[in-house]
């Protein structure tokens, strides 16, 4: 749905909101929403890939307090629970 540029501890954090749904569960549709956190932004949009969309250079976010404190904030911002780091 989004690219997110997230200020946090005067750096810049990539994130991507999507959303998923399934047509035909158990209990009928079901859908949900999602963030992806590929990690600290070191380079913006420097080069393209194959297909001539933009490539980021990132650095991944192994820290677990700074994790926690990260999908926290997405979490109020974003209204969604499931949030997975690269």
């Amino acid at each position: 749905q989004k690219e997110v540029r997230l200020k946090y501890n005067n750096r810049e954090v990539l994130y991507i909101v999507g959303q998923c749904a399934v047509e035909s569960s158990c209990c009928g549709v079901g859908d949900w929403g999602y963030a992806i956190v590929p990690g600290y932004i070191l380079n913006w949009q420097n080069k393209t890939n194959e297909a001539g969309l933009p490539v980021s250079e990132v650095e991944l976010i192994s820290d677990k307090v700074t994790r926690a404190d990260i999908s926290r904030i997405i979490k109020q911002a974003e209204a969604i629970s499931q949030i997975d780091f690269w």
